[in-house]
């Protein structure tokens, strides 16, 4: 199944971006998000289909010989593929409200803290 690889994707972050302390604003990103959420279901779609198409050429007859070796390859490729990002978009959606939480968490004890100095400053 070697001649079926596709390859790992990589996305490489720049250095001059400190990952704890990224921030984005959470009503800008939301239509980001829902247009991401809607490009894995449309290539999820778009894999299932070829999958359909490939496994209808070989049921056909269309193709022949080592072809139909080929095109059913092809076809579970598709079908693992469309598999993979409907999870890859349900892990980014789920990473995506865990952020979220998260960092109004963080807010809220950055918050707490602040008071608990002040109310400490106030006693002495």
């Amino acid at each position: 199944m070697g001649k079926f690889n596709l390859g790992n994707s990589v996305t490489k972050i720049s250095n001059n971006i400190d990952k704890n302390s990224l921030y984005l604003n959470q009503d800008k990103m939301q239509g980001i998000v829902d247009d991401m959420e809607k490009q894995f279901d449309e290539l999820r779609d778009s894999l299932f289909n070829i999958n359909t198409l490939l496994n209808k050429c070989v049921s056909r007859k269309i193709v022949s010989g080592n072809a139909v070796l080929v095109f059913k390859g092809w076809a579970r490729k598709c079908n693992s593929q469309a598999l993979a990002s409907e999870n890859r978009k349900n892990s980014l959606l789920n990473k995506y409200k865990e952020d979220i939480n998260k960092y109004k968490i963080q807010q809220l004890e950055a918050r707490i803290e602040a008071l608990e100095e002040k109310l400490l400053s106030v006693k002495e």
